[in-house]
């Protein structure tokens, strides 16, 4: 998508590492239950996993196990899913979204990017019902929320909810991972260069809805070989050129 991710967090289990904008979250929860002095290089199983089920519950993930490398990787199966439509890339739509709301914080937020995502988590975590990120009501109530708790960065957030709400619930009520990441795609073009003065007036007049045309999933540009020496004449070995745009 050409998007460039927000500060992401992830775990580290079984001899292998998920970090994903869901385990974000997590982290970011377990923190703030495990109190201002926690570790985040050593935050226990218990409150890992509680994180993790207030997480994956008030998202509404279903049954995604965002910390279990053998089942988190929803891009791999997103990019095997031919109509875009399974629960892995349900997943996938909401992990999208994710990033795009967690950016446009960090974007709106500038220095203070750290504290304004951990007051949006802390917000979820509140929630007492599902915060469905393709109802633009629901993102603008819990960044109000967050706004709430934390008055030192109620400017920052409520920016933040103005420039993201419409085209974070555009992207996670897409009809297709496919057709989410095109979307991400549109926003990012504006989000990559917005600063905390222009991100409203950039972000939130994108069209992201409008778009309708699917990119795929799980590829990458092909750059062609570099050529073979090729012997020249009586001049000796010369080497070719791909001319290619990387």
């Amino acid at each position: 998508t050409g998007a460039e991710l927000p500060v992401m967090k992830g775990v580290a289990q079984s001899e292998a590492a998920v970090c994903s904008p869901i385990t974000t979250l997590i982290v970011e929860a377990a923190l703030a239950a495990a109190g201002p002095a926690a570790d985040p290089a050593n935050i226990v199983a218990s409150a890992l996993t509680a994180a993790t089920t207030v997480i994956v519950t008030n998202l509404g993930l279903g049954d995604y196990q965002p910390t279990n490398p053998a089942t988190a990787n929803y891009v791999a199966a997103a990019a095997a899913d031919a109509t875009g439509t399974s629960a892995s890339s349900q997943v996938m739509i909401k992990a999208m979204a994710i990033a795009t709301l967690l950016k446009t914080i960090e974007v709106a937020a500038g220095a203070s990017a750290a504290d304004a995502v951990s007051a949006l988590v802390e917000a979820i975590v509140a929630s007492a019902t599902v915060v469905d990120l393709a109802v633009e009501a629901d993102i603008t109530t819990v960044m109000a929320a967050a706004s709430t708790a934390n008055a030192d960065l109620a400017t920052v957030l409520d920016n933040a909810s103005t420039a993201a709400a419409t085209n974070v619930a555009a992207i996670a009520s897409s009809s297709s991972a496919q057709l989410a990441a095109a979307r991400v795609e549109t926003v990012a073009v504006v989000l990559n260069e917005a600063t905390a003065s222009t991100v409203v007036a950039d972000v939130s007049a994108v069209d992201t809805a409008a778009v309708v045309t699917p990119i795929v999933i799980g590829t990458t540009p092909t750059v062609p070989p570099e050529p073979e020496p090729q012997t020249g004449g009586t001049g000796g070995t010369g080497s070719g050129s791909n001319g290619s745009d990387i």
